[in-house]
């Protein structure tokens, strides 16, 4: 008897360890760890590395020590480099450390990454959102936004490249100093000349007494006269540039019942160009007011649009053909958005609403000449794709790069007499797809010795041969009410568009352009071979609200204004994708002065 229970207790103990050891391998088998990433063979991770884009590969350097020792692979490298834009020749001959610093060279000048690694900051306004008036930027360096607050005093900033920094606020002279005119001066316009004075355009607003603001006015006749006030920038030699409210011009400019001020621009000699929109008139019209008392005159620009129709290929030859319908809407309906001094202010660019390329163009007239008149002339021009094939009804923007090359020979010439070529870049866009826009080139050649080898960007507008060399891919439709907004960097290298709150940005290199070595210079997926035309994919940045106008300070930073105030994207190879909020009234510091020198 005691066998048998020594025996079924060994059945039983037996049997006990096998259902612990089952038990035990089950527990380990739904608490197996994850696979790690690392734990998989080097050459599956290179070949990963290889599937991924730039900007991938380019983020996936930056998260440990052992992914940035894994992508130090030739193999790797010379897959992205030659997936970006830029020179592919001579790669191969690169050492592994000369390899891998071009790499990171390349993807933060394409910024690459900079949906996640961008730096954002927002400097919200006073009181409600859009409480920001008529905000203006400046042309050129440097960098300068004029805003109003709901008040007739207009804040003047400049805009650095970490920082925003007040420069002044300008007010009117003689405002609430005579107590017999019930009057305010809202801010209606405001515009920045070449020569950095600010011109503000004011409408005086009567005051009834004794009603509530709730209530209409009793007298509802509107002012027949805006004042204008212009803003000069003085220099000393101890504080620099500045602004004061004790220099200014104010004009009175008068205008009949039923027209509405809609754009301003200001020239460096004084003269301003004010766009009109009448009730009972549907074409928009032009008129610049001369800066002298005596010449007050004002002498208008055509009150009607005449419909025009390219029939050179030259944007400054047009034939009348009233019945032809036309498809820009300048030329449909003659409405005017934005008005623009360039060429040295001798010429007058007129903008479309929605449309970043000027769609009409006039010669600036003398508010002197009482017998002066221009009537404004169409933006149109044809594209040729690699000399085979023609394409119509393009807008050529003005040159923002340029380039000059010495004492070059024409071969073409029997002479062979040195000639200095210059060659321009410019933005062209299709007016029946508005998508389809492009960087053109075009060239000129000037005989050495008649050359001033001086490149005016304004200049090579006046060329009448314009060729596609790239395609700007992903260009955002203008189908909101605001349009497509358009910045260009001050060297040339990057485009920024928006559209509402989404902003792209494109980046190149103009001097590889300039030299059309489109086969080197773009991968082989985005250069078309056939058309010798190569292809810029955009770039995504954070957003930041809905953007209204844009400006670039250097080559890494972007402004914008937008509907919650004022926005920067810094975009250089330090950034991380910090995010901050800030107050322009609290954060907005006034510059430091400069001691007064003993």
């Amino acid at each position: 008897m005691s066998v048998i229970n020594v025996d079924n207790q060994r059945d039983l103990a037996s049997q006990q360890g096998i259902r612990d050891r089952l038990s035990v391998s089950k527990d380990k088998l739904h608490t197996k760890p994850p696979l790690n990433l690392l734990e998989l063979p080097s050459e599956i991770l290179h070949l990963t590395m290889c599937h991924m884009d730039p900007a991938t590969f380019y983020v996936s350097l930056l998260t440990c020590k052992a992914i940035f020792a894994l992508g130090r692979s030739r193999l790797t490298l010379l897959h992205h480099l030659r997936g970006m834009p830029g020179e592919s020749l001579g790669l191969e001959e690169l050492s592994l450390d000369e390899l891998f610093l071009c790499f990171r060279t390349r993807a933060a000048q394409h910024l690459c990454a900079s949906n996640i690694l961008a730096n954002l900051c927002e400097y919200n306004t006073p009181g409600s959102a859009l409480s920001m008036v008529s905000p203006a930027f400046s042309r050129g360096p440097p960098a300068l936004l004029a805003a109003a607050y709901d008040t007739s005093t207009v804040t003047i900033y400049e805009l650095a490249k970490q920082d925003v920094r007040l420069k002044a606020e300008l007010y009117p002279m003689g405002r609430g100093m005579d107590s017999t005119e019930a009057r305010d001066l809202e801010v209606l316009k405001i515009a920045f000349s070449s020569s950095l004075d600010v011109a503000v355009l004011y409408d005086l607003v009567e005051q009834g007494r004794g009603i509530s603001p709730l209530v209409l006015k009793a007298d509802p006749t509107p002012q027949c006269v805006l004042r204008l006030v212009v803003f000069h920038r003085l220099y000393t030699q101890q504080k620099g540039y500045f602004y004061s409210s004790s220099c200014q011009d104010i004009r009175d400019i008068p205008y009949s019942k039923g027209q509405k001020p809609v754009s301003l621009a200001m020239a460096k000699d004084g003269k301003v160009c004010i766009s009109w929109r009448s009730f009972d008139l549907l074409p928009d019209y032009l008129v610049v007011y001369g800066r002298d008392g005596m010449l007050m005159e004002a002498c208008s620009y055509g009150k009607f649009f005449k419909y025009f129709h390219v029939a050179n290929p030259s944007p400054l030859s047009f034939e009348y053909r009233p019945n032809v319908p036309l498809s820009s809407p300048i030329e449909r309906d003659g409405t005017i958005s934005t008005v623009q001094f360039v060429s040295g202010d001798s010429y007058i660019n007129v903008y479309s609403p929605g449309i970043p390329i000027h769609s009409g163009f006039a010669q600036t007239i003398d508010p002197s000449n009482p017998e002066g008149n221009e009537t404004i002339r169409i933006n149109g021009c044809v594209l040729d794709i690699n000399q085979d094939e023609v394409w119509e009804g393009f807008a050529i923007g003005m040159p923002f790069h340029g380039c000059h090359i010495k004492g070059a020979v024409d071969a073409s010439q029997a002479t062979h007499r040195p000639q200095c070529q210059k060659s321009y870049l410019a933005v062209a866009m299709n007016k029946e797809h508005p998508s389809r826009v492009f960087i053109v080139h075009t060239e000129m050649a000037v005989p050495l010795l008649s050359c001033d080898h001086f490149i005016f960007l304004d200049k090579g507008r006046k060329s009448q041969d314009w060729e596609a060399i790239c395609y700007l891919a992903g260009w955002p439709n203008s189908a909101s009410s605001l349009g497509t907004v358009m910045a260009v960097s001050e060297g040339g290298t990057k485009i920024a568009a928006a559209n509402w709150s989404r902003v792209l940005v494109w980046s190149f290199d103009p001097e590889c352009l300039h030299l059309r070595e489109m086969q080197s210079y773009f991968p082989p997926r985005d250069y078309n071979m056939r058309k010798s035309l190569g292809r810029l994919r955009p770039v995504h940045l954070p957003p930041a609200g809905v953007i209204y106008n844009m400006a670039w300070m250097g080559e890494s930073t972007l402004y914008a204004t937008t509907d919650r105030g004022l926005a920067r994207w810094e975009m250089d190879h330090m950034s991380q994708g910090e995010q901050r909020c800030l107050s322009i009234t609290f954060d907005a510091w006034p510059e430091l002065q400069l001691p007064l020198q003993l």
